[in-house]
């Protein structure tokens, strides 16, 4: 696991050099200092005011006014979160190391896991409709739901 930190580390070193100067010319981008020193690896807008971003040590942070605010929700795990989707407002997954799977129905105020079947690092999680979702992971591990999550195969 370590190494995969240490690749996206690198990897996002060189898009930022690469890309420095296209960064700072486009309008509209500011810098902001999130509720947390931790990393986060994840970012994920249901509409242009409502995200959610999340990263090490189960750090999951929540805005609902475009960004320029956020705070820290308790998902009640210490995994990093590698990927975070909403389905609505209310009904979002959490996915990462160890194989954690999580879901809230209620915009990340409660979070309650979900068995996987796999201790795989899990990194993208995406569904297609409340019930119908697929998670991928380390080692070509692929998941699928039928049922929110309620099991995945």
């Amino acid at each position: 696991m370590e190494e995969n930190k240490m690749l996206k580390l690198i990897i996002s070193i060189i898009v930022i050099f690469m890309n420095s100067s296209l960064i700072y010319s486009q309008p509209g981008w500011q810098s902001m200092t999130p509720p947390t020193a931790d990393d986060m690896y994840s970012v994920f807008f249901i509409n242009s005011s409502t995200g959610w971003a999340g990263g090490e040590n189960g750090t999951l942070l929540k805005t609902t006014i475009a960004s320029s605010g956020w705070v820290q929700l308790n998902t009640g795990t210490t995994n990093l979160i590698n990927s975070v989707f909403f389905i609505d407002e209310n009904t979002g997954w959490i996915a990462g190391e160890g194989g954690m799977i999580e879901v809230t129905t209620n915009g990340g105020t409660n979070w309650s896991p979900q068995g996987s079947g796999t201790t795989n690092y899990l990194a993208s999680v995406c569904f297609f409709n409340p019930n119908t979702g697929w998670i991928a992971g380390n080692y070509g591990k692929i998941l699928k739901t039928t049922n929110g999550g309620t099991s995945w195969i």
